[in-house]
């Protein structure tokens, strides 16, 4: 009977041990859930705006405007209008600025990474995401 008494003493606090391993990874795993939904959210807006900045390229050709139009596209939660630079909203007139011919638009955003050793796994704490856009013009000119 002893025993058996010395048994159960020796395995109190097992459960709990073995709470803490399990809950160190299932906390892992979730950051890394609402990372990538984050992740996705942030392209899904990129693309938004991409659109929009191609479909007011297909009536007004004009670069800065698109440019502009892109930032203004979304202001929350994330502010494009402060996020966004010149060089990382991309213009291209592949065939020049003809009726009927294609126009793509390009948005690329550096987004961080919420959990910090996901970071390490991947070789940065941020990597670009790009999205594109292609439409038709409609008009040469700015109305």
């Amino acid at each position: 009977m002893d025993n058996i008494f010395r048994k159960k003493l020796s395995e109190k606090g097992q459960s709990l041990n073995e709470l803490a391993l399990i809950m160190t990874f299932l906390l892992v795993l979730f950051s890394a859930t609402v990372d990538l939904g984050w992740t996705f959210f942030t392209y899904v807006e990129l693309q938004d705006a991409a659109q929009e900045g191609a479909t007011f390229a297909a009536i007004c050709p004009d670069v800065a405007q698109v440019r502009n139009h892109v930032r203004s596209s979304a202001a929350q939660p994330i502010d494009l209008q402060t996020a966004l630079s010149d060089s990382q909203i991309t213009v291209d007139f592949p065939d020049g600025i003809q009726f009927n011919r294609n126009v793509q638009v390009s948005v690329t955003l550096n987004h961080d990474i919420m959990v910090p050793f996901l970071g390490t796994l991947i070789g940065s704490q941020s990597y670009p995401i790009t999205a594109n856009a292609t439409t038709t013009l409609l008009r040469v000119q700015c109305p």
